[in-house]
């Protein structure tokens, strides 16, 4: 037995290839079939805390700069 991928067969390449390509789609199924149970418990809770736009706020400082 020659343990060579150089010298080895056009049979052999051709099993390899054939391996690889079914643990690749095997991947793919894996990851597309992939579900997180109870999705809206995942998610992060805001509460009912919202902050509102209100009316223009004018601040200054000592060089009264006016920043609106």
């Amino acid at each position: 037995m020659d343990y060579s991928l150089v010298r080895a067969g056009r049979t052999t390449h051709f099993k390899i290839v054939g391996v690889a390509l079914v643990c690749a789609i095997a991947v793919i199924l894996v990851g597309v079939n992939a579900r997180i149970a109870g999705i809206e418990s995942a998610r992060v809770q805001t509460g009912a805390a919202v902050a509102k736009a209100g009316q223009p706020a004018a601040y200054a400082d000592k060089k009264v700069v006016i920043i609106r």
